[in-house]
């Protein structure tokens, strides 16, 4: 999310359309265009994405980049949830918890344009159909895992639990 913000409207644009043509058979996204920096930027090139609103299209681009390595990250749902409500979800515009202040930031564009529209496309209504009860977020959580561990090549998921360490994903990212 910190790279959506610093990279502003272009990336916000990106993840909404993403989200909105994800129902359709085939999707013709280029995860280049927020992956790739141009020669203008003092950015670095990608090698990796996490969280929100990369995680979310996870098969997609696993499609685009056939070798990439995808680590699921395992918590207790109940503190996940618990997690998400005391961090995330305070910024998402259509939650119970966000502040009126953060509901005017979000929508006068701060911290960056289409910030506010672009969390609502994706994690609201894609990831929670805009239900933040405990039972449908946590009920998400775990089905969302267990298509991560349907779906992913064996050979290419990690399962990790921030109580395993680092070893393991070093050893998985061959680090």
């Amino acid at each position: 999310m910190k790279e959506v913000i610093s990279h502003g409207e272009n990336h916000t644009r990106f993840w909404q359309r993403v989200a909105k043509n994800q129902s359709q058979a085939e999707i013709d996204i280029n995860f280049n265009e927020v992956f790739i920096m141009n020669n203008n930027s003092k950015s670095k090139n990608f090698t990796a994405s996490c969280d929100f609103p990369s995680a979310v299209f996870w098969k997609e681009q696993l499609k685009q980049y056939p070798k990439a390595k995808v680590i699921l990250g395992w918590r207790d749902p109940g503190k996940w949830y618990q997690s998400c409500m005391e961090t995330i979800f305070r910024m998402m515009p259509d939650h119970p918890s966000c502040s009126f202040g953060t509901k005017i930031s979000l929508w006068l564009g701060l911290p960056t344009k289409g910030m506010g529209d672009m969390v609502v496309e994706v994690v609201s209504k894609r990831c929670f159909g805009h239900d933040y009860s405990r039972k449908n977020v946590i009920r998400s959580y775990i089905q969302y895992c267990e298509q991560v561990k349907r779906d992913c090549p064996a050979h290419q998921l990690l399962i990790h639990e921030p109580k395993d360490g680092w070893e393991p994903l070093c050893k998985f990212l061959g680090k």
